[in-house]
C-alpha cells in the first residue's frame, strides 16, 4: 500500500514547492478521481492546471477521465475535443484516441448501477 501512496506524496510535495506545477496538479487530480473517486477534488486540481496553462493538451485529456468516471460523458467528450485541438502532432492524437477508447469502456463500468 505504501507504493500506491508514494506518487500522491510526491505530487503534494511538488505542489507545496510550486502550487502551479501542472504535472503535479494533473497527476494528483487523476489519482484523486481514479483511486479515491473524489471527483470534486480532482476537478478543482484540473481547473487549477487549466487556469495556469489553458493550452496544455495533457491537462484537458486527463481531466476528461474524471468526467467520464463521474458519468458526465458530454463534458468528457468536450474535453477530449479540446485535447485534440491543442495536440500538436498526429502521433499524439493517435495516443489520445487509444486512451479515450479505454476510458469510455471504464466509464461504462463506473456508471452501471450496483
Amino acid at each position: 500500500n505504501g507504493g500506491r501512496q508514494e506518487p500522491e506524496r510526491l505530487a503534494r510535495l511538488a505542489l507545496a514547492l510550486d502550487r502551479d506545477n501542472i504535472r503535479a496538479l494533473v497527476l494528483y487530480g487523476h489519482r484523486r478521481a481514479l483511486l479515491h473517486r473524489d471527483y470534486q477534488g480532482a476537478r478543482e486540481l484540473f481547473e487549477r492546471a487549466l487556469d495556469v496553462a489553458p493550452g496544455a493538451a495533457h491537462s484537458w485529456l486527463w481531466s476528461s477521465y474524471t468526467f467520464a468516471y463521474d458519468n458526465e460523458p458530454q463534458e468528457a467528450i468536450r474535453r477530449v475535443q479540446q485535447t485534440l485541438t491543442r495536440s500538436r502532432n498526429c502521433a499524439g492524437r493517435q495516443r489520445i484516441s487509444r486512451r479515450w477508447s479505454r476510458s469510455r469502456r471504464l466509464s461504462c463500468v463506473f456508471s452501471k448501477k450496483v
